[in-house]
């Protein structure tokens, strides 16, 4: 059986992609020494990490109300949102666990603005740890650790490749990427993709001045995130990378959790099949011969 670490992207909704492309590799007998995760992608990591199954983790998913994940407004700080569905899922999914209790390594990436730079955290409350890497910069209020203001480690790090390597001691690293390849953003006047907004905030923000400003906040964090991502995927080259097909899903979407999740198995299954032949030694040695 071979082992990898991995590398899970932020993304917000598009995040249900992970648990298919988490349950393709199992299915190709991957086995999964370490992982690290950025925003939602902390969240699979550590869900992943504490012990659920990818079926247990769909199952979990299903059973949520996107509707009601967050609050409105400024109930928990300085953010258009607040945490309330949030913290109940993370409660109840992760509890008080520490990452000492975890089964596998596991890296959580925040960014602290006070230092400008990338916290890897792993050590402490795991679901404190999620609840600032998820921190989202005027969507999401910062967590407040020490001296340290925690926002979404996607702000530097959208996809933590270096994170996942460190744990992996020389292992492979699969990187899964939620964004697609770096495009300009179309904007439009109202917070919704395809009309699958989350319902009850679609219908807050249709009443106020602030709708135009939600749409342009949450589109420029997507396009900032597509080129910072880019740029870190070449600086750091992660052996696998799995990019699932959700360009149109939006951060604060309601989804189907099936329908993501098999976006993200399908990209993972076609990835680590070409990964497998790229490897094979006949390959490799007429390469290195050529080189």
């Amino acid at each position: 059986m071979k082992a990898i670490s991995l590398a899970l992207g932020g993304g917000g909704a598009k995040g249900l992609a992970h648990i298919g492309a988490i349950k393709s590799l199992l299915q190709q007998k991957v086995r999964i020494h370490s992982v690290a995760g950025t925003s939602i992608g902390s969240v699979i990591a550590s869900m992943y990490a504490k012990g659920y199954s990818p079926d247990e983790m769909a199952d979990l998913f299903r059973q949520v109300d996107q509707n009601h994940l967050f609050s409105v407004p400024f109930s928990d700080g300085p953010g258009f949102l607040g945490y309330r569905g949030v913290r109940e899922f993370l409660d109840k999914v992760l509890g008080d666990i520490t990452f000492d209790q975890l089964h596998i390594p596991c890296c959580v990436v925040s960014v602290d603005l006070v230092s400008d730079s990338v916290i890897e955290i792993t050590e402490g409350s795991v679901r404190d740890a999620v609840l600032a890497s998820i921190a989202i910069p005027g969507i999401f209020p910062p967590q407040y650790v020490g001296e340290m203001v925690l926002v979404d480690g996607a702000v530097m790090d959208p996809v933590p490749v270096r994170s996942a390597r460190k744990l992996g001691n020389g292992l492979p690293v699969a990187a899964v990427v939620l964004s697609g390849k770096y495009r300009l953003s179309q904007l439009s006047p109202v917070p919704m993709r395809n009309g699958k907004l989350n319902a009850i905030l679609a219908d807050q923000f249709a009443r106020t001045s602030l709708s135009k400003t939600f749409k342009v906040l949450t589109d420029a964090i997507e396009t900032s995130s597509r080129q910072v991502s880019e740029l870190r995927l070449q600086l750091d080259q992660p052996d696998i990378i799995i990019r699932p097909a959700i360009e149109e899903i939006g951060i604060l979407d309601v989804v189907d959790v099936d329908a993501v999740m098999k976006k993200g198995l399908d990209a993972a299954n076609e990835e680590y099949e070409l990964y497998i032949k790229k490897q094979s030694p006949i390959r490799l040695w007429f390469e290195k011969l050529f080189r």
